[in-house]
């Protein structure tokens, strides 16, 4: 039985979530927990802000956390992370959450996290201007999934996700979710169904250009990078 978690736990995002994943998620799994905490990562990103990487992933960053995890897959030299690991070891999503949510406990009971890395503007990939028409075109480089409810978790973590960690609005990120969203309340009656109705592969590249406006980038329209 583990014991209580410690203090810091209580403001690391991805322990929080897992401990509510039905709340935040809506539709819970590691994997979304995975694409959720890259979107809350983004807001730091964007919003220009800096702040400890632990606030975000705790110790879901840290090579010691993934081994054990990939070593009960049967195969450790696999090149995946903890959450497709998870999804693996466990056929119930709940019991893969609650698994993660043990584990990271069992992890700060022993350790401490890294106070020496952050996530500032300077990890910035291209320029917010042109996040979601890349994202339109290649949605798995930045989502992991082509899948409506995919898309969901990204912005679920760049606006809620975002907020608990008190970081500075990014309005582009709220503007989208909100023009998909106001769409699905339209034609099917809730926020959240349209993410669920398109969770197919091309769904979210879907969602993204049909019903945000997002103009995807030809291959002949070349986007600013930073640097």
């Amino acid at each position: 039985m583990t014991q209580p978690p410690t203090q810091w736990l209580q403001e690391c995002l991805a322990y929080v979530v897992a401990c509510d994943a039905p709340r935040w998620l809506g539709s819970p799994s590691p994997q979304n927990l995975a694409i959720f905490l890259s979107g809350a990562a983004d807001r730091a990103i964007y919003s220009g802000s800096r702040i400890e990487q632990w606030r975000i992933y705790g110790p879901l960053c840290e090579p010691s956390f993934d081994e054990p995890i990939l070593k009960e897959t049967g195969h450790p030299t696999l090149a995946i992370r903890w959450a497709f690991a998870l999804e693996i070891i466990h056929f119930s999503m709940s019991d893969a959450l609650t698994d993660l949510k043990q584990r990271i406990e069992l992890w700060a009971q022993e350790n401490e996290p890294d106070q020496t890395k952050y996530k500032t503007a300077q990890n910035q990939r291209i320029q917010m201007e042109n996040l979601f028409e890349e994202m339109a075109t290649r949605p798995g480089m930045f989502l992991r999934t082509n899948s409506g409810v995919g898309l969901q978790q990204y912005l679920l973590g760049a606006t809620a996700g975002g907020d608990w960690l008190g970081l500075p609005e990014v309005a582009r990120f709220n503007q989208v979710k909100e023009k998909i969203e106001r769409v699905s309340l339209d034609a099917y009656g809730s926020h959240f169904a349209g993410y669920r109705i398109y969770n197919h592969d091309g769904g979210a590249a879907h969602l993204l250009t049909k019903w945000a406006g997002v103009e995807a980038v030809s291959p002949l329209k070349p986007t600013k990078s930073v640097g």
